[in-house]
C-alpha cells in the first residue's frame, strides 16, 4: 500500500507573512524582538522617505540593524530558512546566565519582512565569521512550483558590514497603505520595547555599598539593556514631538532610591517631580534618610506567632505591634539597592502634565520591578503579569502602586546573596526562607516606606485636578456619612441606611446599563437632575430633624423614581453617505449660533470617499462636539474664536475621519475619562456629563470610533499653532467603496 505525503507550495510562505502577521506594527515589533533574542544591546529602525514630497508617508525603504550575535551560514540554513524552528523554545528551558529569555518562540517572526516589502536584503556577521548576505524577492513566490524554484543564494564574497557583529535588514518595494498616524503608532510600539538602567539613574552613587551593587564587570548597564532607536530619513515631521526612552523616564512624577542593609533602610532619597503645567501649581519635594522615622527604617513583616510574654521594652525601636523584624543578614542575602521610577496614571493629572500616550504604551509593556544579581537579570521578575511583590493587593485603591505604575530595579551582590538560589528553569529564585525574607523586606521598603512619601503628593494632585465627579454617587456618599455621624436612633438609622444602600445599588445598575446603550439625551439628564434635587432635600431634612417623616417620604419617592427609570433607543439605518453632507446637515442647526457668538468656522477636505453612517446619529455626534466647542470658546473669553473641520481618509487606516479643532482651553481632563457617563467639567447645573458619552456610544453603534489626537498628530491638517491649546476630536467612520 502506497503512503502519500503532504506537498507544500512555496506561496505558503506569503501566508505566514501576510496572514499570520496582522499588520505592519506587529511585523516590525517581531523583527525588533528578534534582535533582543539575539542579545543585541542596540537596534535601529530607519524609515527612508521621499525627500521631494513630505506628504508622501509610504517609506521608500526600511532598514533595521542591530548589534546582536549575528548568524553563521549554518544558522541561516537551519534557523532563518527553516520554518517553525524551535531553537528559541529550547533556549527558554536551558539555563544560560549570559543569555536572555527569548521573547519569540514560534519561529515565524522573521516573516514580518514579507508583510513589509516585496524585496529584502539580509546582511549578517558573527564575532568569529566573515560577513554573509542573501536577497529574497517575494514577488517570485507565486511563480514558483516548488521550493527548488525559490532558492536563496548565500554570498560571502565582498560583503560589507559595519560593526563587529549583528544583522541588517534592507526592505524595499514597500507594501500596504502608510499614513503619518500609522507611523506614529509604530514609533510608540517600538519605543515600548526599550529596557535600560545605567549608573546615571542611581542617586546614591556616592554610597560605597550602593556603588558596589551597581558595579559589575566594568559595564555601565544591565545585562538586559536594550535600546531601540527609530529614525525618519528625509522627513523630520513624521515623529515630531514623540517621546524617546529618556524622556519617558523623565515623565516619572515620583523617584526613589533605597539601600537595605541588615534590618534597616540605611540610605534613602525620595523625589517628587511635578512635570508639564503642574510645575506652575506644585513645587518639587525632596526627602532624605533623616526624614524617615524609626518605623519606616526598620524592616518588618506581620508575625506568624505572637507571644503574650514578650517584653516590649526589649523590642527594637519602630517595630509595630504584631510585627516581627526582617533581617537580611540572618539569611545570607546581603545588601539590596532599589531604584523606583513611579508614574502618574490618574487621567486628569496626566492630562495636565501632557504626558501623552507614549508613556502609557511603555508602562503597559515594561511596568514592574526587575531583579539583577551582579548586573545579570533574574527572570521572570518584572515581566508583564508577574506581580511577585503583591503590589496590586494594597487595600486602598487610591494608594495602590500597581506594576503598570512603576519601573523598578532591585540589585543584589552574588557573593553576599548565597541564600537566594536560582531555579534551573530560569523562573526566579527557589521560594525558601531566604526568598521570603528578601521579598518581605522589599515589600516593607516599597509598599510601606516609599508609599508613605508618595501618597501625600499623589493625593494633593488628585484633589486639585480631579474636580469632575459623578454627582449622584457623591451625594449618596455624603448622605450615608451624615446619617452615620448624626443620627443616634439605631432603628431609624438602619431604615435610612438601608434605603440609601438600595438606591445606590439601583443607580449603579442604571449606570452599567448606560455603558451599553446610547441615545439617552434629555431624558437621562432630567432624571439625574431630579435625583440630585431629591437627595439635596433629604440632606437638609436630616440636618433639621433626625425623626422627620418628610425624610422617609423623600427617600421612598427617590427609591420609586430609580426603579421606574427607563429609556427608549430608536434604531436608525446605517447607510453610505458623503461625509461633507453630514457637515452641511449640522450647519442647518448650528450656523446661527456660530454667527451669534462670532466664531470663525471653516471646513476643508482632501477626499471624496464615502463613509458608513446613520445621518441622524452622525449629525447628533458632530452637533455635540461643536456645542462643546462653542461653550468652551465663550467660557475662555477668547477674542479670535476659531473652529476648523477637516475631512480626510488618511488619518486612520480604513476610516474616513471628520477632524474638529478649536482654539479654546482644551480638555481639562483626559478625554477618555470624559466619555464616561455623568462626568463633566462644566458646572453641574449646566453640564449633564452625558454629551461625550452619548457621542462615543453613537459612533460605536455605527462601527466607528471617537478619538482625541494630539495637535502634533494632526498638524498637517491644521497649520495653525493656536489650535495647540484647544480641543481636537476625531470622528472616525468606516470607509465605503
Amino acid at each position: 500500500m502506497a503512503i502519500n505525503s503532504f506537498t507544500i507550495m512555496p506561496r505558503v510562505l506569503s501566508h505566514l507573512g501576510d496572514e499570520l502577521i496582522r499588520n505592519e506594527i506587529i511585523a516590525l515589533t517581531e523583527l525588533v524582538k528578534n534582535a533582543y533574542d539575539a542579545n543585541a544591546e542596540n537596534c535601529t529602525v530607519e524609515f527612508y522617505f521621499n525627500e521631494d514630497d513630505r506628504s508622501d508617508y509610504r517609506p521608500q525603504k526600511i532598514v533595521i540593524y542591530d548589534d546582536g550575535d549575528g548568524m553563521t551560514k549554518d544558522e541561516i540554513l537551519n534557523y532563518w530558512l527553516t520554518v517553525g524552528t524551535d531553537h528559541k523554545r529550547n533556549d527558554l528551558f536551558a539555563y544560560i546566565p549570559s543569555k536572555r529569555i527569548p521573547l519569540g518562540e514560534k519561529g515565524i517572526g522573521r516573516f514580518g519582512v514579507h508583510k513589509l516589502g516585496k524585496k529584502i536584503k539580509v546582511k549578517t556577521k558573527t564575532k568569529r565569521t566573515k560577513p554573509l548576505s542573501f536577497e529574497i524577492d517575494w514577488s517570485l513566490l507565486d511563480k514558483a512550483k516548488s521550493f527548488e524554484d525559490f532558492g536563496v543564494d548565500i554570498k560571502s564574497n565582498r560583503v560589507k558590514f559595519n560593526g563587529e557583529k549583528g544583522l541588517t535588514y534592507i526592505i524595499e518595494d514597500i507594501k500596504g497603505d502608510w499614513t503619518r498616524q500609522k507611523l506614529r503608532k509604530i514609533y510608540r510600539a517600538l519605543i515600548a520595547l526599550n529596557a535600560e538602567f545605567t549608573s546615571e539613574d542611581c542617586r546614591l552613587r556616592t554610597n560605597e555599598k550602593v556603588s558596589k551593587l551597581i558595579k559589575f564587570s566594568s559595564r555601565e548597564a544591565t545585562s538586559d539593556q536594550f535600546r531601540v532607536s527609530i529614525e525618519a530619513i528625509n522627513n523630520d515631521t513624521v515623529f515630531k514631538n514623540l517621546k524617546n526612552f529618556d524622556e519617558i523616564k523623565e515623565s516619572a512624577f515620583y523617584e526613589c532610591d533605597i539601600l537595605l542593609s541588615g534590618n534597616q533602610i540605611e540610605d534613602f532619597e525620595y523625589r517628587f517631580h511635578p512635570i508639564g503645567n503642574i510645575k506652575e501649581k506644585f513645587d518639587p519635594r525632596f526627602e532624605g534618610i533623616s526624614s524617615l522615622n524609626a518605623g519606616e527604617r526598620l524592616l518588618q513583616r506581620k508575625a506568624e506567632l505572637i507571644s503574650d510574654e514578650i517584653d516590649e521594652s526589649r523590642l527594637p525601636k519602630g517595630l509595630f505591634k504584631k510585627n516581627e523584624v526582617v533581617d537580611l543578614a540572618q539569611k545570607e542575602i546581603g545588601d539590596i539597592y532599589v531604584k523606583l521610577f513611579a508614574f502618574e496614571r490618574t487621567p486628569s493629572v496626566r492630562s495636565a502634565a501632557e504626558t501623552g500616550e507614549d508613556v502609557n504604551t511603555y508602562l503597559k509593556e515594561n511596568g514592574g520591578i526587575r531583579v539583577y544579581r551582579d548586573g545579570m537579570r533574574v527572570y521572570d521578575y518584572g515581566e508583564k503579569g508577574n506581580d511577585w511583590l503583591g503590589l496590586s493587593s494594597t487595600a486602598d485603591i487610591g494608594k495602590k502602586l500597581r506594576n503598570e505604575h512603576v519601573v523598578g530595579y532591585v540589585f543584589l551582590d552574588r557573593k553576599s546573596s548565597t541564600g537566594l538560589v536560582e531555579k534551573t528553569n530560569r523562573e526566579g529564585f527557589i521560594e525558601n526562607d531566604s526568598y521570603y525574607i528578601f521579598s518581605d523586606a522589599l515589600k516593607w521598603a516599597i509598599k510601606y516606606t516609599f508609599l508613605n512619601y508618595r501618597n501625600p503628593d499623589k493625593e494633593k494632585l488628585s484633589e486639585y485636578y480631579s474636580k469632575s465627579a459623578e454627582p449622584v454617587i457623591s451625594l449618596l456618599e455624603d448622605t450615608k456619612a451624615y446619617i452615620d455621624e448624626h443620627l443616634e436612633d439605631d432603628k431609624h438609622k438602619k431604615v435610612l441606611t438601608g434605603y440609601v444602600y438600595r438606591i445606590q445599588k439601583e443607580y449603579k445598575t442604571i449606570v452599567d446599563t448606560l455603558y451599553q446603550s446610547a441615545g439617552l439625551g434629555i431624558l437621562s439628564a432630567t432624571v439625574v437632575h431630579e435625583i440630585e434635587k431629591l437627595i439635596k432635600e433629604i440632606n437638609l431634612q436630616i440636618q433639621s430633624s433626625s425623626e422627620s417623616a418628610r425624610v422617609k417620604m423623600l427617600v421612598r419617592r427617590l427609591d420609586t423614581t430609580i426603579k421606574k427609570f427607563s429609556f427608549l433607543i430608536k434604531k436608525t439605518d446605517v447607510k453610505k453617505h458623503d461625509p461633507e453632507s453630514i457637515y452641511r446637515q449640522v450647519l442647518l442647526f448650528i450656523d446661527l449660533r456660530f454667527q451669534k457668538h462670532s466664531i470663525n468656522v471653516a471646513m476643508d477636505s482632501d477626499t471624496e470617499v464615502k463613509c458608513s453612517a446613520s445621518m441622524n446619529h452622525a449629525t447628533n455626534v458632530l452637533l455635540n462636539i461643536l456645542d462643546n466647542s462653542i461653550y468652551w470658546l465663550n467660557n475662555a473669553k477668547e477674542k479670535n474664536k476659531k473652529i476648523r473641520i477637516f475631512i480626510t481618509d488618511k488619518f486612520e487606516e480604513g476610516d474616513v475621519t471628520i477632524l474638529v479643532a478649536d482654539n479654546g482651553p482644551g480638555f481639562h481632563d483626559d478625554p477618555k475619562y470624559l466619555v464616561k457617563p455623568f462626568v463633566s467639567t462644566k458646572p453641574y447645573s449646566i453640564g449633564s456629563g452625558l454629551g461625550l458619552y452619548v457621542a462615543d456610544e453613537l459612533m460605536k453603534g455605527m462601527n466607528g470610533s471617537l478619538s482625541f489626537p494630539d495637535y502634533d498628530d494632526v498638524s498637517e491638517y491644521f497649520d495653525d499653532d493656536t489650535f495647540k491649546s484647544g480641543a481636537i476630536v476625531a470622528l472616525n467612520f468606516k470607509k465605503v467603496d
